[in-house]
């Protein structure tokens, strides 16, 4: 009987101590999952619109025309490539 408490009395300390360690990785793992979930959400938000700013030019070109239509070659109404 002594054997056993005498064992118990040397492994509470390492239960202890892994038992922490668990602890501590579940809070980690938890902050790091809620931070990549904030900064992915932050991220998308910024990135949803058009740069109208940089290629203002070349997105009125586009909404106003046809890329093939400037090379000359023939069209149809949509501004598809026209196969004769």
């Amino acid at each position: 009987m002594q054997d056993i408490t005498q064992l118990l009395k040397e492994a509470k300390p390492l239960y202890k101590r892994r038992k922490r360690n668990r602890r501590l990785m579940a809070i980690g793992s938890t902050l790091g999952v809620f931070c990549l979930v904030i900064g992915f959400s932050l991220n998308l938000s910024r990135s949803t619109g058009p740069i109208y700013d940089v290629w203002s030019n070349d997105v009125e070109q586009i909404q106003n025309g046809s890329a093939i239509e400037d090379m000359g070659l023939p069209v149809d109404e949509n501004g598809l490539l026209w196969i004769i």
